[in-house]
């Protein structure tokens, strides 16, 4: 059975996201809170004075200015799909460079996905050359206090830290990235060449608790934890959880689909949270809104890269589910509170839930060390 085919009875692979949204709770912002205390201590006051009367109807209006609601009825305002800006340009503009950016560093992780978008399987010949890795070679840093962790530790306490070298093989794969230190979110541009084509990648932001605490706790909060026995944590199951050490998080926030030649450019910013990519072929696509399913064309006719080329281009939906339990409105973004974090930028495959053997599970090949401040 094809892994699109598979992918359309995929039902049973999307309860991770449905038992997460029951167990977190609603999120609140400060001016919502305020109002809700208020309102309750004049719900109480009513009561005393003015008998039940007077009480119910302040804790009607509550009701009705939607202030006093459950998890699920929150979740209920919040649409599924998230309406991220356009991924497809007609010709990338190449504005990276040694001077103005860094290249992430590239390993080769097991599990990974072997087909493009659409599907189309790759050749034995294109999985047996194809490589993420890049060299590294260790830089002086010269001021450590520069990248205090939230514990007052340096990430590079013995004034070292590892970094990328560009490669100089024209055709090997190579991500470059530029980011703003200081901004209202998290903004910036990535740059890929020679990537796996016709290839989503995930873009996010990831901390452990060995990284900094602080920004763990953060990202986790705004986006998902997750652990090796555990890949859908909520909440809860994150508190009870014993070995904290093992526990990733991150933020899922944008990502890449390459061109025919693996290439790709995005200029991302943190605005979402989301959980994962769905094709529109899959059975999740009927709860997403039609304007946020982007349509990408696929060329899988070189006989070199795939199993079984095929001179017919093809037409593939994409669309981000959101994280909906770290949606404070249904219209907008996340609402991200100001604060310095020091994490890792990554891209992960996406996988799709695929079944298949080739389909992937969600392996990380690339990784930045980065560290930038969210204003007020």
């Amino acid at each position: 059975m094809s892994e699109d085919s598979q992918a359309a009875k995929d039902t049973g692979n999307q309860t991770s996201s449905d038992q997460q949204e029951e167990m977190l709770e609603l999120p609140l912002n400060g001016r919502n809170k305020a109002i809700i205390i208020i309102f309750l201590l004049l719900a109480i006051v009513g009561c005393l004075l003015g008998g039940k009367t007077l009480g119910n109807f302040v804790i009607a209006q509550l009701n009705q200015a939607g202030y006093m609601v459950t998890v699920e009825q929150h979740l209920a305002k919040i649409p599924y799909s998230a309406p991220l800006s356009s991924h497809k340009t007609d010709s990338i503009v190449w504005t990276l460079t040694d001077e103005n950016s860094e290249v992430m560093i590239g390993t080769d992780p097991d599990k990974q996905r072997w087909a493009n978008i659409a599907g189309d399987v790759f050749s034995k010949e294109y999985i047996n050359r194809f490589s993420y890795h890049t060299d590294t070679v260790i830089e002086d840093v010269a001021d450590t206090s520069l990248y205090l962790t939230s514990s007052g530790l340096s990430l590079y306490p013995d004034g070292k830290k590892i970094a990328a070298v560009a490669p100089q093989e024209p055709n090997a794969p190579a991500v470059r990235v530029r980011y703003l230190e200081e901004d209202a979110t998290f903004n910036g541009r990535i740059e890929a060449r020679n990537l796996k084509p016709n290839f989503a990648y995930q873009i996010k932001v990831m901390a452990t608790v060995d990284i900094d605490e602080g920004t763990f706790q953060y990202l986790g909060a705004y986006g998902r934890f997750q652990a090796p026995d555990m890949l859908n944590m909520d909440d809860s199951q994150f508190l009870a959880y014993d070995k904290k050490g093992d526990v990733t998080s991150f933020i899922f926030f944008d990502y890449l689909v390459t061109d025919e030649n693996g290439n790709a450019a995005r200029d991302f910013s943190m605005t979402h949270s989301l959980h994962v990519l769905w094709k529109d072929i899959q059975s999740k696509t009927q709860l997403a809104n039609p304007d946020d399913i982007e349509t990408f064309t696929v060329s899988a006719s070189d006989a070199e890269t795939y199993m079984l080329p095929d001179t017919s281009p093809k037409t593939v939906g994409i669309w981000a589910e959101r994280e909906r339990v770290r949606y404070d409105n249904p219209v907008g973004g996340v609402s991200f509170i100001p604060a310095l974090l020091r994490a890792h930028l990554v891209l992960t495959e996406e996988s799709f839930h695929s079944p298949e053997k080739v389909g992937g599970e969600r392996a990380t090949p690339y990784y930045l060390p980065v560290m930038f401040t969210i204003m007020p």
